[in-house]
């Protein structure tokens, strides 16, 4: 029983590692082609550069589970499953502490990462003119920001809310 609770460990951390992946390399080969517009002048940039960015929104990559935690962060990796003959100790509370205060700076860190993200796709669909696209990102972009607002500095947050 704890063999396969251990193979479903390593495997569901597997694959949020490669959708973690995934989502970087199509999130940076967005952004190469988009540069390259902006050098260029090109339309079929832009078209390349919404390919990979639909790509990533329709595959959910940037998703958030039920707690507000991303669903592909990559956390899990760093966690280790206990031995069979260790008891687990819990750490002590300082380094709990010290624990959650870097899941909150990872947490906010993609969130802000996601945040560009919607920003840039937003951008390439309104130069496109792929409306029927535009609306759905602008609304999850608002819903986006409504969330992540409270936990923002007041700079931040008042300038995600420009941007909208």
């Amino acid at each position: 029983m704890e063999t396969s609770s251990r193979i479903r460990l390593n495997s569901d951390a597997r694959a949020r590692s490669r959708a973690r992946i995934l989502r970087e390399t199509a999130s940076r080969i967005g952004q190469l082609y988009y540069h390259f517009y902006l050098r260029k002048g090109d339309t079929c940039y832009l078209d390349e550069a919404f390919t990979f960015y639909d790509f990533i929104r329709q595959r959910r990559y940037f998703a958030w589970d039920a707690q507000g935690h991303p669903a592909f962060d990559g956390a899990e990796e760093q966690q280790q499953p206990p031995e069979a003959g260790d008891p687990q100790q819990p750490p002590p509370p300082h380094q709990q502490h010290l624990q959650q205060q870097q899941q909150q700076l990872q947490r906010h860190a993609l969130a802000l990462r996601e945040l560009r993200y919607y920003a840039r796709f937003a951008v390439v669909c309104f130069l496109l003119e792929k409306r029927s696209t535009l609306r759905p990102v602008l609304a999850e972009l608002r819903e986006l920001i409504a969330a992540i607002a409270p936990r923002c500095a007041a700079h931040e947050r008042a300038e995600w809310f420009l941007v909208l």
